[in-house]
């Protein structure tokens, strides 16, 4: 009986070797990352009471783009948001100066209107107008 490799291990088996495997390159691995930016702004519209604008995106790239991704997501959420608040402010300023109408109320907001000048009135309160 003749003696396999490692000869320490008794009874051992000799190993067939199988077909090799190929492998990819290391250039052909490419990672993908997920970049996500948003921008928010509040303006303020005076009486203690704000407006707030927000986007946000998303973008799945290989690692090694990911930073002029990120730079272009960003960047478009900001104009994206500046634009809707030039839009906002142009609007409301074209409501205070009496260009366009003031948008209706709410039916609930109404209804709570009503609600409070009645318990005004019923406690003898003077009713604001």
């Amino acid at each position: 009986m003749e003696r396999l490799d490692p000869p320490h291990i008794p009874n051992a088996v000799a190993r067939i070797p199988g077909p090799k495997r190929k492998r990819a390159p290391r250039h052909a691995i490419t990672r993908m990352v997920e970049v996500v930016r948003s921008f928010s702004f509040k303006l303020n519209v005076g009486n203690y009471e704000s407006r707030d604008f927000f986007c946000s995106e998303k973008a799945v790239c290989p690692l090694d783009k990911a930073e002029e991704v990120s730079v272009a997501l960003y960047q478009f959420c900001k104009r994206q948001v500046l634009r809707d608040v030039r839009e906002y402010d142009a609007e409301r300023k074209a409501i205070l100066a009496g260009e366009l109408p003031r948008p209706a109320v709410h039916p609930v907001a109404a209804t709570n209107a009503r609600a409070f000048e009645q318990y005004q009135a019923k406690n003898g309160q003077e009713v604001a107008k």
